[in-house]
């Protein structure tokens, strides 16, 4: 019961990360193309040329960590908690499991 609780504390500070950083990563690359209008909202803060870098290259990493990583600890709440389950310490081997496999795909196809 102590992973349950561990679990959904990640979720709950997991939540708004992602919410930021999605919303950075629509603004950055919407900021790529809309030049003057991004540069006006951002009070000149980031200008097209760092909205793209910032889009492709370090926002992509961040969000998909934090992605991954809630997705599989919601699975895991979720496996937990369905009383239809009956083996939940395989289910969750295998959740964790399945998660390792998505983060090393995403890692060899970015960084490779």
């Amino acid at each position: 019961m102590r992973r349950l609780r561990v679990y959904t504390r990640i979720l709950y500070w997991t939540s708004p990360l992602l919410l930021v950083l999605m919303w950075l990563q629509m603004m950055t690359g919407m900021g790529a193309f809309k030049g003057r209008l991004f540069s006006l909202l951002t009070l000149g803060l980031i200008d097209p040329a760092s909205a793209g870098k910032l889009h492709a290259v370090w926002l992509p990493v961040a969000t998909a960590t934090l992605v991954y990583l809630h997705a599989i600890l919601g699975l895991q709440v979720m496996v937990r908690r369905l009383a239809w389950i009956r083996r939940k310490a395989a289910w969750e081997v295998a959740v964790f499991a399945l998660g390792v496999v998505l983060v090393a795909q995403f890692l060899v196809l970015y960084l490779g």
